[in-house]
Order: C-alpha cells, then structure tokens, then sequence
C-alpha cells in the first residue's frame, strides 16, 4: 500500500483494526443489550482471540529462529546466540577481524607484503616493501636492492677491494679465486697470493731467472739454481749491534725497501781516527782496520768478528784486538791484490803502499806523484770478477775526487809497479773507499759503485760505464747522515756491505740485503 510498512507486518495491523472494530460492534451491542455483563465478556473473548493471533508471528529479521526482541545479533543469522565475551552482542555482530590474505598474523592493512607470508616484516632497504616482495634475482638471499652481484647468488656479499662490486662479479682472469682488482699476479694462478719480498707483486709473477723456485728478488744467487744457503757456527757479539739511526745512518729510497743498516759498534783499543778496512783471505772472519788514519803514526789492526747463523757479520766477536803491522798514513783504501798482497792509500803523501802476507811494514810503495796523479789517493779497489776490467786498479783522490785507472806491472813477488795512470771522470762529496755492487741487487739496475764520501757524510751510488768507472750524473745517495763514512767492503761470504767512519765516534756499519758473491 505504498506505506513504508511491509505487507508482512501491515497484516498485524489489520487485524489489530479489525479487532477494534469487532470491538467497537461488540461495544454497540453490548450498549443496546441490557446485559452489560454479557457484552464485557464477549469484548474480552474477542480481543485475547485477537492477542494470540498476533503473538504468533514475531519479527525475525535474520531468520535465524530467534525474535529480533531476543536476537542478540539480529542482523546476523546466529541460532546459537554465541556471545564468548558475554557483552550482550553476540559473537556474529562483534567487530570482523581485518583481513590478513596471506595468514602470516599481520593485518593487510599493516602488512608489507600482504600477497607472501613474512610474519618478520623484514624490509632490509626499508623502503616499505617487505623483502619477499622485493625482487632477488640470484637467489641468493640478498634483495636486488642490496645485492652487489645480481648476476650470481653471494650470500656473504664478498667485496674484497669495497668498490660496492661483489666478487663474483669481478673478473677472475687466472680463476684463483683472487679478483683481478685485489690479485697480486692477476695472469698466473696463485690463490695463495705470496709475496715474498712485499713489494705487491705476487711471487708467480716476480721473475725467476734460474728456474730455482725462488725469485729472483729472493735469490741469494738468481742466475745459478738452487744456491746452497750458508750455515755458520753463531758467535754471540761482545755488543750487540745498534740501530744506525742511533748516530743518525739513515738509508734513502728505493734502497730502504731492500736494505737494513746495523752499527757493529766501536772498538776502544784502535785509536782514532779509523781508516779503511778489509777482511783477510785467509780468514773472512777476521777484519782489517786502520787505525790513526791519515798519520805517520798509523797502524793496522785485526780483530775477529761474530756472525750469526746464516753468516752475516753482527758484531765483533771480542773486544781485543792486534796491532800487527805498520799502516803509516792509511786512509780509506785498504784492500787485498788478487795475489793477496795488502794494498793501502796513503794520504796525504800520495802513495800506494804494498805488504806481503806475513809482512809487518811495508815491502813496496808507489809514489803517484810520478805519475801526475792528483794529491793525493785516499780510496783503491781492484775490480772484481764479472766486471768490465776485471783485475784492474782503480783509485780515487781527496778532496778533488779524481778517479783513475792505474796500469800496474808485475815485480815478480807478489807486488807491482805502475806504469802508467789515466784521469777517468771526476766525482764529488770528498770521496773515500768504494766498493762495486752488481746490477742483480735489488734497488741498484745496473752494475754500479758504492762510495764512502767523508766531506758529505754519505754513502752513495753510482752506475758504472764500459769501463767500470762510475758515471757523475748516476750518482745517488744510498745512506746518509754520517761524521766522516771512510772506508769501504764487500763480505765475500754474504755481500753485505761494511764500511768505517774517520771520527764521529769511529763506527763500523753494516748494510744487509745485498746479493751473495760469486754468483755470475
């Protein structure tokens, strides 16, 4: 009828207006009947008639059995009337859980990757996507995002130089398992990366010339394989050696990567100042030193030296020492012939003086003035086997530093005259004894000369022409920081380099890391 009232519940109301007007008859008539009693009655019969017949469809919008008037959730079928927290609603009508599409425990909603389960909500980029939302192409683990190899599954996200480029991704060219980037020999295999001598180049990638195993950087005798070591008895040293920065030795670069430098200390029986120095050849362990040097007083001493067991030379063995010969004048040359004779300079009178074995003063001088050499010899070595002139004597002068080569003559008994004497070149930094060092050494390139400079406190280097003469523009400086560096060695046994200083507290030294002799 158009009321707003449905037709199930206008029904209801019909008979509600039937009722009264049944009534309304009934009242009538009971009006016109004198019987009043009869009419109440029969009012009352029809109205609990009426009543019943309206009782007996109750409003029931959910169907579910229950009257809305006793329904605790009458928008919502439920005919068991469950109400678990006993708040008079009942359970069916108590607020929905949100939905949680992946059942992980975390409402959409709040769920950074609804469509996975991730009850974690891990978010490693956070960037509010869950990491099992985030692509991971490798599988590895790692969200695209943070991987820092995409192309292969890493895990531990390796990055051994850290240049944000997982190690998986770096090119392996050797496949060693060491990146190009961080390999120390990127062409050759060598997964262990030795690198004996530390200068960054892997051992597989450092030349080794004799085929021996061991580089050449290591080789005590890199042209000749598998050089024997050296084994010596070790003799404690009465001092033990010093640091030369104690007197203010310093080594320069390059030779400092290669090198070590050692003060052996002073001997109190040898009076100053010190001149040159040489070991005997009869006996490596025993050195020959100068004393009183420059003077006609001077002398010329031995005393034994300490070696410990892979025979360097770490000190003197005791603190007596034996004066056994005349060195009137020695200065920064002393040194054996090749036939074993004892050769000095002698400054400042400009001579060269000769003593046989067993000799205690001279059995031969030369004077240099004859020869218009310049005044006067301070430093002479023969050039050594493996050398241009092998044999030959060179000299220098102080303080010009003149370098000659003399012409000697054999006089039949183990010393020599000479005939002859050739000005070479002309060096600087006052120059004493010297010694010549092969271009195999490390830090050196070229055969070359180590000279003692006494004015300029240096040991240097020079590199060596044709002739075995140094050349003046080569010259460099190996150690600095000396009073008065003197006199000049090469150990026969190790190489190590020995030389003497004339004052300043008259110090021997030696310098480590050179290459063992005799090797070609």
């Amino acid at each position: 009828d158009g009321d707003g009232i449905g037709d199930a519940c206008d029904a209801v109301e019909v008979n509600n207006n039937t009722t009264n007007n049944t009534n309304n008859t009934n009242n009538t008539n009971n009006t016109n009947n004198t019987n009043n009693t009869n009419n109440t009655n029969n009012t009352n019969n029809t109205n609990n008639t009426n009543n019943n017949a309206n009782n007996n469809n109750p409003v029931d919008s959910d169907s579910d059995g229950v009257p809305d008037s006793d329904d605790n959730c009458p928008n919502a079928a439920n005919p068991d009337q469950a109400d678990a927290d006993s708040d008079g609603i009942g359970d069916a009508c108590d607020e929905i859980a949100p939905a949680d599409s992946d059942a992980d425990g975390v409402p959409d909603e709040d769920d950074n990757c609804p469509a996975l389960l991730n009850p974690d909500q891990a978010d490693a980029d956070s960037d509010g996507i869950g990491d099992v939302c985030e692509p991971d192409t490798d599988a590895d683990g790692v969200i695209d995002d943070n991987d820092n190899c995409l192309a292969f599954a890493n895990p531990d996200q390796a990055d051994a130089d850290a240049d944000g480029v997982g190690d998986l991704c770096e090119p392996d060219t050797d496949e060693d398992g060491a990146i190009d980037d961080a390999d120390n020999c990127p062409d050759v295999a060598n997964p262990d990366q030795a690198d004996a001598d530390g200068d960054g180049l892997g051992d597989a990638c450092e030349p080794d010339t004799d085929d021996d195993g061991v580089i050449d950087d290591e080789d005590l005798c890199p042209l000749v394989p598998a050089l024997e070591p050296l084994r010596c008895d070790p003799v404690e040293p009465v001092v033990p050696p010093g640091d030369c920065a104690s007197f203010g030795g310093q080594l320069q670069p390059p030779f400092d990567a290669v090198h070590s430098c050692a003060d052996l200390g002073n001997l109190a029986a040898v009076p100053s100042n010190w001149g040159g120095l040489t070991l005997s050849p009869d006996d490596p362990n025993t050195l020959i030193l100068g004393g009183a040097a420059n003077t006609e007083q001077g002398r010329l001493y031995r005393v034994t030296l300490a070696r410990d067991s892979a025979c360097n030379i770490v000190g003197f063995a005791t603190d007596e020492v034996e004066d056994f010969a005349d060195g009137a004048y020695n200065d920064g040359g002393v040194t054996y012939s090749p036939s074993g004779t004892l050769v000095l300079a002698r400054w400042p009178v400009n001579a060269i003086g000769q003593l046989l074995p067993g000799s205690t003063t001279p059995d031969h001088i030369v004077d240099l003035n004859v020869f218009e050499v310049a005044s006067a010899v301070s430093g002479l070595s023969f050039v050594p086997d493996g050398f241009p002139e092998a044999g030959a004597l060179k000299i220098v002068t102080w303080g010009g530093g003149q370098f000659y080569s003399l012409d000697t003559v054999d006089r039949g008994d183990g010393t020599f005259d000479v005939s002859a004497a050739s000005l070479e070149t002309t060096i600087e930094g006052g120059p004493e004894g010297f010694s010549y060092i092969s271009g195999m050494n490390a830090a050196f390139g070229a055969d070359s000369l180590l000279v003692s400079e006494y004015s300029s406190g240096n040991v240097t280097v020079y590199d060596l022409d044709a002739r075995s003469n140094p050349v003046p523009e080569t010259r460099r400086v190996f150690l600095s920081g000396l009073s008065g560096a003197e006199g000049s060695l090469i150990d026969p046994l190790t190489g190590d380099f020995l030389f003497s200083t004339f004052g300043g507290g008259n110090h021997v030294v030696a310098v480590r890391g050179f290459l063992r002799p005799g090797c070609p």
